[in-house]
C-alpha cells in the first residue's frame, strides 16, 4: 500500500468513524501518514476525496472532511 492510499483509507475511516474519540484517533494517523507525504500527494488525495464526497447528502461528514484537511495541511 502506498502512502497516498494510506491517507485516503485513513481519512475514509475518519469520516464514518463511529464517534469522536475513533474519529480522533485516525485523523491522528492520517497526519502521521501526511507528514511523510509531500504537498502534491496530499493534494491529490484531498482531491479524490472532495470529488466523491461531491455525491454526498449526509452535510455534516462533508464538514468533518473540511476540518480534517485543514488539519493535515
Amino acid at each position: 500500500m502506498t502512502k497516498m492510499e494510506a491517507l485516503e483509507m485513513a481519512l475514509r475511516l475518519a469520516i464514518v468513524a463511529p464517534n469522536e474519540k475513533r474519529k480522533e484517533e485516525v485523523v491522528l494517523l492520517a497526519e502521521t501518514i501526511a507528514a511523510g507525504m509531500t504537498k502534491e500527494e496530499i493534494a491529490t488525495v484531498k482531491e479524490e476525496i472532495m470529488f466523491e464526497s461531491e455525491d454526498t447528502t449526509n452535510a455534516d461528514k462533508f464538514e468533518d472532511l473540511h476540518r480534517m484537511f485543514k488539519i493535515i495541511g
